[in-house]
């Protein structure tokens, strides 16, 4: 069992290591974007990003099952993007 939990935390964080970035890259280039619209999705992003931050500060080792659930919704909200 606890194998499973530590083989699904490790996917969890790739897949979640993955999106961190593509959500970077796309926020670096919103902000090359002059347009007054982009201000608003970087915003967004950028408290997405916070948000993750704070989900993962202690460390994917220490992932409760709640934590788990709540980078899973993170990961499905920021899929808009």
């Amino acid at each position: 069992m606890t194998n499973t939990i530590i083989t699904n935390n490790e996917e969890l964080k790739h897949r979640i290591l993955a999106r961190k970035l593509e959500l970077e890259a796309k926020l670096e280039h919103l902000k090359a974007d002059t347009a007054g619209k982009t201000a608003d999705i970087c915003k967004s992003i950028q408290k997405d990003l916070d948000d993750l931050g704070s989900k993962i500060a202690q460390g994917w080792e220490n992932l409760s099952a709640n934590a788990v659930q709540g980078i899973n919704d993170w990961f499905k909200q920021t899929d808009s993007y």
